[in-house]
């Protein structure tokens, strides 16, 4: 009984021996342990935090800008295809309606095009380039000119047109022979500037059909103020 009673106090003095024995060694080491673990804080993670943050708020600046571009594209893109266009006047055909660098605002056909109305051609021709002029007769319309008088005539009636800068008295190279019935699903237009246009009096540019016109012509955008493309038509 002894025996054991020793081996335990024995036991016992050892596991307190080992016990004073860790204590000693953590206190030792927990110094050098925290001072090294404080050192090292301030000086490196606190920075690379900072640049990080730094980094993402870009990554999201850049991010929220493509959205923004992105959206105002698809946006122009639908105004352009189902609103307006914006088109521009090169040459003298039009004058005095239009001038050359006017700019035009056009809107796209969602109904029948009518007589007078100022459109943009895109139909291929023998100039390749797309045309602006004015349309005069419709599908099943006859259309006669007396060059001699300068008058055209549109199923037997003489046109007002004001709106001219010259009577129709000159001939366009390789003209129709007149009277000429507009065929279906065409329109006959001429420029303003009747004795400086090539238009649908000449084979050249032929009857228009519908489907190649890119709009009509609203108003004019530029030179800015001078809006007003209709102001010597008469009621359309």
């Amino acid at each position: 009984m002894e025996n054991e009673d020793i081996r335990v106090e024995s036991v016992s003095n050892a596991a307190d021996d080992r016990a004073e024995s860790a204590e000693i060694n953590v206190t030792e080491e927990a110094p050098g342990s925290a001072g090294a673990s404080d050192s090292v804080s301030p000086g490196t993670e606190a920075p690379a935090a900072e640049n990080a943050g730094a980094g993402d708020k870009i990554v999201s600046f850049l991010y929220d800008t493509v959205g923004i571009v992105i959206s105002a594209i698809a946006v122009i893109m639908v105004l352009f295809t189902f609103a307006f266009r914006i088109v521009g006047v090169s040459g003298s055909s039009m004058v005095d309606t239009l001038h050359d660098n006017d700019w035009l605002i056009v809107t796209p056909y969602y109904s029948e095009p009518k007589p007078l109305d100022i459109v943009i051609i895109t139909q291929p021709n023998f100039f390749n380039e797309p045309l602006v002029k004015r349309i005069i007769a419709t599908e099943g319309d006859v259309v006669d000119i007396d060059h001699d008088k300068g008058i055209v005539y549109v199923n037997g009636e003489a046109l007002d047109e004001p709106y001219t800068n010259t009577l129709t008295t000159e001939y366009v190279t390789d003209e129709y022979e007149w009277p000429v019935t507009v065929p279906e699903g065409c329109v006959l237009c001429m420029g303003d500037n009747r004795n400086g246009s090539t238009d649908s009096r000449s084979k050249l540019v032929g009857m228009i059909d519908k489907n190649y016109l890119l709009g009509c012509a609203r108003m004019r955008f530029i030179p800015f103020g001078d809006w007003d493309i209709y102001s010597t038509t008469p009621s359309r």
